[in-house]
């Protein structure tokens, strides 16, 4: 089930997203969405490496 969350950002971060959104065709929502998952994987993925080796 999708969740809708909201995020205060600064006026470049916002501007860069924007310039990033329409160069991709993409939404910012996409963006945001993308970039988050893949944090998530990437933390994610070290806290199990750690777990692993301990």
């Amino acid at each position: 089930m999708e969740k809708i969350i909201t995020a205060r950002i600064g006026g470049q971060t916002h501007d860069g997203l924007m310039a990033i959104a329409k160069e991709k065709d993409r939404s910012v929502s996409y963006l945001v969405r993308k970039a988050v998952e893949q944090y998530l994987e990437e933390v994610g993925g070290k806290k199990s490496r750690k777990r692993k080796e301990a």
